[in-house]
């Protein structure tokens, strides 16, 4: 008898860990990175190139989640992938010479329970020394 308690007291105490880790809203943030070349690293809220290029890709991605969510994201500039209701990440096309910022913003919805998390591209103007672009 003692053995059937422990166990059904371990089983309902797994159940109620699963269910917190599922439904753990509140942790996240978007990340961001602007593909200029370099390896790929996600900062929480804001994000630069650090090589020149003519063009760009700006990605964000949803950090620290935990459980599915369904997303609504708001980009101001024109999306390339992603950015639907089932992806955690939302890459845009970057084409600009001037100086450039990309918000975006994701809702995201767990159980019934929504939190909005947002980062900032922001992409310096390039300017050209001979035919090599350069940040101005």
């Amino acid at each position: 008898m003692m053995k059937k308690i422990v166990f059904c007291s371990t089983l309902i105490a797994a159940s109620v860990v699963a269910i917190q880790h599922s439904q753990a809203i509140g942790g996240e943030s978007l990340g961001c990175f602007v593909d200029d070349g370099t390896p790929a690293s996600f900062s929480p809220g804001s994000c630069a190139p650090a090589v020149p290029r003519t063009s760009y890709t700006a990605k964000f991605r949803v950090l620290g989640g935990s459980g599915s969510y369904s997303y609504a994201w708001t980009v101001d500039a024109p999306i390339l992938d992603g950015c639907t209701s089932t992806s955690d990440y939302c890459f845009v096309n970057v084409v600009h010479r001037n100086d450039y910022t990309i918000t975006a913003s994701v809702t995201l919805t767990q159980a019934g329970q929504q939190t909005t998390v947002s980062a900032v591209a922001e992409i310096p103007s390039i300017c050209f020394l001979g035919s090599t672009p350069t940040f101005c």
